[in-house]
């Protein structure tokens, strides 16, 4: 089992790593503003299992999803 220094070490690590590709991100020309926000947005939310299914062709592989509507308490309804 992990103590709490290594699980802090690696936590730290992974955080470094995080930071470097955020880096790389906003460092590349070839990019638009919007796609280097949605790479961002991938990698703090652990988008790798999104970018997985869209490299496999899976259901949302290539498309947008559509902005849900909002209730009168901020809360989305409907079908998305």
């Amino acid at each position: 089992m992990e103590t709490k220094d290594e699980k802090a070490a690696k936590m730290e690590e992974h955080q470094a790593n995080l930071r470097r590709e955020i880096v790389k991100i906003m460092m590349d020309t070839s990019l638009s503003e919007e796609e280097k926000s949605r790479r961002r947005q991938a990698l703090m939310t652990g988008g790798a299992s999104q970018k997985k299914k869209e490299e496999e062709g899976g259901p949302s592989a290539g498309k947008k999803q559509k902005p849900k509507k909002k209730g009168q308490c901020g809360v989305s309804v409907g079908s998305g």
